[in-house]
């Protein structure tokens, strides 16, 4: 059975990448003395009142030149960053987001601000392998550095290309300063490396430099809670709700991933269920509902748990360059689901709900060695063989961890060779992390 600190780490992990805007302080300026420079500055800090102000005062530029290209590219922005803080979002305002960063790629493509846009939106709509493209583009365009770094860091660190991703940011930070969202995006790869020192060193940076920086602080108590400090994660987590009410969402989600590795599924779905769900944040609702159907599991819910596992696994969305996000949210509902069905004595619809992820060429090994072991328990040998073969040759699996060769000797043992291939059982563990 999948345990509750198992998903736990892979919903704060992954919770902790999400575009959030910040809260601060932020005077209001007449639109009409200030400039478009200026404007996308307020953009880059991702302070909530800057962000709204930049919306305000692109508009009002739109209202000027509706066709000007850095006017629709900064309304959109805006938009998608509003997305991702306040969660309570109509699908309408992504949809325009969208229209209106096309129409500025249209009108002038090589401008960095204008690649920022659409990588934002792209995100949005899950496409990361297309906002990895837009910042790697946006380097060497004209216009703000600052937006093009934060475009690829982000969209590196969505796909799980942690090494590459720290390098990013910090060769941000050495042209541009550490700012609140560099300190941030560096922070998030360097806990998924488990350099939690580091972590929490950048993070702390960015507090200190910047008090009202909510990523900042919800990486903080992420990596915290990474490293298994969860009382103090708790902590944190708590005195922010009070302190950033737009970003309460975002919030609750992380304080439900850390009631689960607390062991306190009651608290943890109670939180949950307090979460508004909007229609532009897909990326976020994903981690809500299989960290809500997990909840309802451990509960003794089986039936409201395998609907929303069901429900999930039909409207998980088609991704582009989201093999990382497979890893943690797709294929472990599939391997939730199975458990529950095998439980429950329906054993046939576990062994088709395992073969049905098998078919996806980014299946991990370990989804495959559970269904090798379905396959013996029932008795068929050679289909049980089959899946342990494919494991053992799984790019996916040695991409993730480099122990292709742990299954490689298992399957050696099996087949009545075991010398120099008896495995610990800690070797196996990390087979059963997917």
């Amino acid at each position: 059975m999948i345990t509750s600190r198992k998903v736990c780490f892979t919903l704060v992990a992954c919770l902790g990448l999400a575009w959030i805007p910040l809260l601060g302080s932020s005077d209001p300026a007449d639109p009409e003395d200030i400039s478009a420079e200026t404007a996308w500055e307020w953009i880059s800090t991702y302070e909530y009142p800057a962000v709204l102000q930049a919306l305000e005062w692109f508009e009002a530029d739109l209202l000027r030149e509706p066709d000007r290209p850095t006017a629709l590219a900064g309304v959109a922005a805006s938009l998608a960053i509003g997305i991702g803080l306040t969660w309570d979002d109509r699908l309408e305002t992504l949809e325009r987001a969208d229209r209106l960063s096309l129409q500025a790629l249209r009108r002038e493509p090589d401008r960095a601000e204008i690649q920022f846009a659409r990588a934002l939106v792209e995100i949005l709509n899950l496409d990361f392998r297309g906002a990895e493209q837009r910042g790697r583009n946006a380097l060497s365009m004209p216009g703000n550095p600052v937006l093009a770094r934060l475009a690829l860091g982000e969209a590196l660190n969505r796909q799980g290309q942690w090494i590459e991703a720290e390098k990013v940011f910090r060769d941000a930070m050495k042209e541009n300063g550490a700012g609140c969202p560099l300190s941030s995006g560096l922070a998030v790869a360097l806990q998924e490396q488990q350099k939690f020192t580091d972590a929490l060193q950048a993070s702390q940076q960015a507090i200190d430099a910047f008090p009202d920086c909510l990523t900042a602080r919800l990486t903080w108590t992420s990596t915290v809670y990474r490293a298994r400090r969860t009382q103090s994660a708790l902590k944190g987590q708590n005195q922010l709700y009070d302190r950033y009410p737009e970003s309460r969402n975002l919030i609750l989600l992380n304080a439900g991933a850390m009631y689960l590795k607390a062991g306190r599924c009651n608290s943890a779905l109670n939180v949950y269920q307090r979460v508004k769900l909007g229609d532009g944040a897909r990326y976020l609702k994903m981690f809500h509902d299989f960290g809500t159907a997990f909840c309802r599991e451990q509960l003794g819910f089986q039936s409201e748990a395998e609907t929303g596992y069901r429900n999930l696994l039909e409207g998980f969305p088609a991704l582009q360059g989201g093999e990382y996000l497979k890893q943690r949210i797709l294929f472990p509902a599939y391997r939730a689901l199975a458990q529950l069905l095998w439980s429950i004595g329906r054993t046939g619809e576990s062994i088709l709900v395992l073969e049905r992820a098998s078919e996806d060429p980014d299946v991990p090994a370990g989804i495959l060695r559970h269904l090798g072991d379905r396959y013996q328990e029932l008795g068929l040998v050679d289909s049980a063989h089959g899946a342990y073969e494919r494991a053992a040759h799984s790019g996916r699996f040695e991409d993730l961890y480099d122990e292709g060769r742990t299954i490689v000797r298992w399957i050696r043992s099996r087949a009545g060779n075991p010398s120099g291939s008896t495995l610990a059982s800690a070797d196996l563990s990390p087979l059963w992390d997917f």
